[in-house]
């Protein structure tokens, strides 16, 4: 079954969920931004394993986000044909350009396929050192000797890192929090629309 536009029940549903996981993308990276102005006020209450969890759900919950607006190239044929224009058509219900999403995409990949991530990266050079949730600036690891960041957090730029690849966590904060304040706009648009179409 071929379409040429999406369904505007289905994407109510869609964006129903991109309601709520934007909700908690945005909230997940204010903390992250709130615990950098903290730690650095008063480094003795930085929580490692609590920064790291926010974090993490931070980048889960944004690439979801991200899901929705920019299908995933490797999708089942019979779902690019039926449904083409599904991302463009969100982009364009929420005002939203799709280079708003700038890393979240290739990071909810990373995640994805997180084991073979370390693999990948292990195999690249075997003989480096690999760190791990590293909460600190690059300029001061550059003394540390052959360091790969795979996965850290600089408060200087405020860039998350993962497996090489980088989020600037502000710039998609800012981004949840648009799509979240747009929501209900975009669920009351879509309501009138169904109900139009239906008659």
């Amino acid at each position: 079954m071929s379409q040429t536009e999406t369904p505007k029940l289905l994407l109510s549903f869609m964006t129903t969920e991109i309601r709520d996981l934007s909700a908690t993308a945005a909230d997940r990276g204010r903390t992250i931004l709130e615990t950098e102005a903290r730690s650095e006020a008063d480094p003795a209450s930085f929580n490692s394993a609590e920064f790291w969890r926010t974090a993490d759900l931070f980048v889960y919950a944004a690439a979801l986000v991200a899901s929705f607006f920019l299908p995933s190239p490797s999708r089942k044929r019979g779902l690019k044909e039926s449904f083409p224009d599904r991302g463009a058509a969100l982009c364009a219900l929420y005002e939203i350009d799709e280079c708003h999403f700038a890393g979240v995409r290739v990071v909810r990949h990373s995640f994805a396929h997180i084991d073979e991530r370390y693999e990948e990266f292990w195999l690249d050079d075997p003989n480096r050192n690999i760190g791990s949730h590293l909460y600190v600036a690059e300029s001061s690891m550059q003394h540390a000797g052959p360091l790969a960041r795979f996965h850290g957090f600089d408060p200087e730029t405020q860039i998350l890192t993962f497996g090489g690849d980088a989020i600037d966590v502000e710039s998609v904060t800012e981004t949840m929090a648009s799509i979240y304040q747009k929501s209900d706009g975009v669920n009351r648009a879509l309501a009138r629309a169904v109900a139009s179409e239906r008659g």
